[in-house]
């Protein structure tokens, strides 16, 4: 970096670039407002996401195929017999 706050490089082909001021000093960076300094090793804790090893079964969406049951419905299925038919007799 120059006295000018510009940080000057060698190009591959050993041509000397310079990236104009407003660096190091800037007060916004890509249009966003920069309000303080971010201090060395800070950690973002807003944007750590730790994956929880269960779920509730109130966040299970409706698919196509698969469906949640509520547990009445559950336990009236429960209680049908494997085989069971829906036939009615006549009378």
């Amino acid at each position: 970096m120059d006295g000018n706050n510009r940080v000057i490089s060698i190009g591959s082909n050993g041509q000397i670039s310079a990236l104009d001021g407003q660096l190091f000093n800037a007060s916004t960076i890509n249009g966003l407002t920069v309000e303080t300094a971010v201090p060395s090793g800070a950690i973002f804790t807003d944007t750590i996401y730790i994956h929880p090893s269960t779920h509730s079964a109130d966040m299970i969406v409706d698919g196509t195929t698969n469906k949640a049951f509520t547990s009445t419905e559950k336990s009236k299925l429960a209680g049908i017999s494997a085989g069971a038919d829906v036939s009615v007799n006549a009378d």
